[in-house]
């Protein structure tokens, strides 16, 4: 997104790209106005570093939390609700991708600027019940409102959930027709720019959500005709409010509902019996339909509040975009059940103004309650201000009873139940320490290649500048494959696209910490002006000299060498060094933990296995650039794990020689942990020279072989 951004948008006024923004195809299809603003305002000030695009993320991650407890307590709840329903929406694991992965800040703004608009508007509101002056921040209100149309669709949520609050808490009908009169400028607003863009461009989720084939016949000359409709259906509305205020609709409403209650439970019934039944999404009506399933994601969550360690273990590292694995716990959905029972009787009906989240949470459902659906971490910031409200109310209501009948003081009740809150928080922290770093490979993973080419020429780099400076216009590096890029027709640059290697150019703008590496000269002309020169070749990384600059593979290089001129003590000095500096993958991995730490990274498997399990993973598409970048990331990882098992087994054998046993059976203990296979280790190994002419190497792999479980390595055996 970032390489087509900086393109389309280079050399254009501020109003030009403003207009861009609302109308190009390339830019609103899989985007909107607010994250497109996002990303160019931080590449124009920063550039492209992840760091600048997370900090401002998590800034309004921190924003949104006290947005959201400034408007829990305009809804009138307790401060302690309030306070910790923030704190429980501020930490929680199960929703972090949203403020962690800078292209999903499309989710984020829908519910800043929803949480910035209800503020006002329950301000507002009571400021109207109380009597007091309200219409300056009415009109403030409008104003702030007039920015949320220009969010994705899901904008919707806001003024949905505005006109349920009249509805369900005016007091009598003539209140409610009164409120929606002076709301209704703020209803106005969300038929301009988003019915706008669904006939100019279209809303690729809408069509989505409600299965529409997409239009390529788009005009805006419906524009006016739809704006009227839109119009006329707001005051037919109206209509309908005025005319409820002749009539006691109350006792009508109430028939509505049980008559609606038993209507859905007899249509489930009956398809309980129709197996073959589907929807257009291929899930079984009955499923689809399942009062049990609108229980299940709000038990996901609760178990995923209350075990986080285990739920970001539980997440597949081998899946990109952090997927939530659906979950049906019978006694989680219980309590969640209680809880939830708990929150209606006692607090929903005394602030009705929780109906807005109840709104988010029923439209997030669509999907989150079908057990076959991917369920991505960033979709949990709908449902997780409701989740955080029900828990929280909840918990405290429950505590208090409790801390009544122990009879605590009030100082030590209160510190109880900050330790409590505080004790399930934390967890919740770590958890997303770990899925970012179980999930750093396969998150990154079309761009490996890229990330470890740039943090190698770094460390040369680093050499070089002990004389003078480098800039970006100093390098050259050939070699680079181009980036491939799979989404759909809007986001696909042509196979020649200079921008298809902007993102090696980011990543090394990011690795280097210096925006002028956007000037290095990539496969062609510029070799000979340059200070500096690298070629990418057979997966590894020459200078000009031809020197290979991988520290781990020169020592490697330099072992084997040794190794063939009958060197042990020399082989086995330089074999050490290079698994004390490890391949680039290894570290890349691990960060600084041990080998014996992939298995809870790799969801159990060793390194090789899970790589596999990534493979297959992106093994989905038929695009020729694309197939070619993934087996070219492929083979540039397998290469340095193949490196790596053979420089274990080496000094494996080497310390079995000289009779450091404890130090081989360790080795070969981590051996394990990259390649578990004896088998391959032995083809692998047979292809080398150094092994083939080494008879007591022979023996040694033959022995490793024999007593995998229980080694007992010793030559002389």
């Amino acid at each position: 997104m970032l390489p087509l951004l900086s393109s389309i948008t280079e050399g254009h006024s501020f109003i030009e790209n403003l207009k861009m923004f609302l109308f190009n195809p390339f830019l609103t299809h899989q985007g909107d106005p607010w994250m497109n603003l996002y990303l160019s305002s931080v590449l124009a000030t920063f550039g492209f570093q992840a760091k600048y695009f997370i900090f401002i993320l998590l800034a309004f991650h921190f924003l949104c939390a006290i947005l959201f407890y400034s408007l829990l307590r305009k809804m009138r709840l307790d401060f302690r609700i309030a306070f910790f329903s923030a704190i429980v929406y501020l930490t929680t694991f199960i929703h972090f991708s949203y403020y962690t992965w800078p292209m999903s800040a499309h989710h984020l703004f829908v519910l800043l600027l929803s949480l910035l608009v209800l503020n006002l508007y329950f301000e507002t509101t009571n400021r109207i019940d109380e009597d007091r002056p309200w219409k300056t921040l009415f009109w403030l209100t409008i104003c702030i409102n007039f920015l949320a149309p220009f969010c994705q669709i899901t904008i919707l949520l806001l003024p949905a959930g505005i006109l349920a609050h009249i509805l369900i808490s005016a007091k009598d009908a003539e209140d409610r027709l009164k409120k929606y009169d002076i709301w209704l400028p703020l209803f106005i607003t969300y038929l301009g720019y988003p019915v706008m863009r669904f006939l100019c461009i279209g809303y690729i989720h809408l069509e989505r959500f409600f299965h529409l084939a997409a239009n390529e016949t788009r005009s805006v000359m419906s524009f006016p005709v739809f704006f009227l409709a839109g119009i006329g259906a707001l005051f037919l509305f109206r209509g309908i409010l005025k005319s409820a205020r002749r009539y006691d609709l109350g006792r009508a409403l109430k028939a509505l509902c049980v008559a609606a209650v038993f209507l859905y439970i007899i249509l489930f019934i009956i398809m309980m019996g129709r197996a073959d039944l589907m929807t257009p999404s291929k899930v079984k009506l009955y499923d689809y339909l399942s009062p049990y399933n609108f229980i299940r994601p709000f038990g996901m969550m609760f178990v995923d509040f209350i075990f986080p360690i285990r739920s970001a273990l539980s997440m597949s590292s081998a899946m990109s975009y952090h997927v939530i694995p659906p979950s049906d716990n019978l006694i989680g959905n219980l309590i969640c059940l209680f809880l939830m029972i708990i929150f209606m009787r006692k607090y929903f009906f005394r602030h009705k103004g929780l109906i807005v989240f109840i709104l988010f949470y029923l439209v997030a459902m669509r999907y989150m309650r079908i057990m076959t659906t991917m369920l991505y971490s960033r979709h949990f910031i709908y449902v997780t201000p409701l989740f955080s409200i029900v828990f929280s109310s909840s918990a405290v209501y429950i505590y208090d009873l409790i801390a009544d009948k122990a009879r605590l003081r009030k100082v030590a009740r209160e510190a109880i139940l900050v330790l409590l809150f505080v004790g399930l928080c934390i967890p919740n922290i770590l958890a997303i320490r770990i899925a970012l770093v179980r999930g750093r490979l396969v998150n990154t993973f079309l761009i490996y290649d890229y990330i470890r080419a740039a943090h190698i020429i770094k460390d040369d780099i680093r050499i070089f500048e002990k004389e003078s400076h480098v800039k970006g216009s100093d390098i050259f590096i050939e070699g680079v494959k181009q980036m491939s890029f799979n989404v759909d027709i809007y986001w696909n640059p042509a196979p020649g696209d200079p921008s298809r290697f902007a993102p090696f150019r980011y990543v090394l703008v990011q690795v280097l910490d210096d925006k002028s590496m956007l000037d290095v000269s990539i496969n062609g002309s510029g070799a000979g002006s340059a200070k500096l020169a690298y070629e990418i070749k057979n997966f590894e990384i020459y200078d000009a000299k031809g020197r290979n600059i991988d520290r781990f593979r020169s020592y490697f290089d330099r072992g084997v060498e040794e190794l063939m001129s009958g060197n042990g003590e020399e082989a086995s000095a330089s074999f050490r060094k290079a698994i004390e500096v490890r391949p680039f993958l290894v570290n890349y991995v691990l960060l600084k933990y041990q080998p014996g730490d992939i298995r809870w990274i790799s969801n159990g498997s060793d390194l090789k296995g899970w790589i596999g399990e990534i493979g297959k993973y992106y093994d989905n598409c038929d695009e020729a650039f694309y197939v070619a970048k993934v087996k070219y990331v492929l083979a540039t990882i397998e290469s340095e794990i193949n490196d790596y098992v053979k420089c274990l087994f080496y000094e494996a054998y080497l310390d079995n020689l000289f009779g450091r046993l404890a130090e081989s059976k360790k080795l070969l203990s981590e051996l394990g942990f990259i390649d578990n296979d004896r088998n391959d280790v032995s083809s692998l190994m047979k292809d080398e020279a150094a092994f083939r002419s080494n008879k007591k190497m022979h023996i040694f792999l033959q022995n490793m072989k024999a007593t995998a479980e229980k080694p007992d390595f010793s030559i002389d055996n």
